[in-house]
């Protein structure tokens, strides 16, 4: 894997002790993010203990590269010791999928938002390769990202089961 840094911000395979971080922020985006989106219930009953175990478990299963050997790839972003971002791949899920690669999450601490640095989690871990990813279909900061990186919806829709909340995917041939 690629690793680089943009400013104060290095792009890196992520490390067992990462998992609190890494737990706490996924929690801390779905929060911002998604309010009003999904829930208010759904957003309260979010436990950063529970995230935590997670993604414990999620890194055991990493080697020192973020790849496990299912095909997941991880990467994180971080600043001073500190977990801004993160992004994982996976081999794509599902029923025929369109593309071989799905992007599985892409979370960037609210405070980091605009910077460049999911640019740079997309660029260092997926690269210019097709794929695809599911994402809230009334999440339009997500959609507008996803399109400059040239992904578009390709018309298949689902619902995210733990919500409710209507999902579209976007593909990139």
């Amino acid at each position: 894997m690629d690793t680089g840094e943009t400013g104060a911000v290095t792009i890196r395979a992520p490390r067992p002790g990462d998992a609190p971080q890494l737990g706490a922020l996924h929690n801390a985006v779905w929060r911002a993010t998604y309010a009003g989106m999904v829930a208010a219930e759904h957003l309260r009953r979010l436990d950063d203990a529970v995230a935590t175990r997670h993604w414990a478990d999620v890194l055991a299963t990493l080697d020192e590269a973020g790849r496990a050997p299912t095909g997941r790839v991880v990467t994180v972003a971080v600043t001073d010791d500190e977990v801004i971002g993160f992004l994982s791949t996976g081999p794509g899920r599902g029923e025929d999928p369109p593309t071989g690669l799905e992007i599985e999450a892409l979370y960037v601490s609210v405070r980091h938002h605009g910077t460049g640095v999911a640019d740079d989690l997309l660029r260092a871990t997926v690269r210019g390769r097709p794929a695809h990813l599911w994402v809230l279909a009334d999440n339009a900061r997500a959609i507008s990202f996803y399109r400059r990186h040239g992904f578009e919806p390709d018309g298949a829709r689902s619902t995210h089961a733990p919500t409710g909340a209507e999902t579209i995917r976007m593909t990139r041939r």
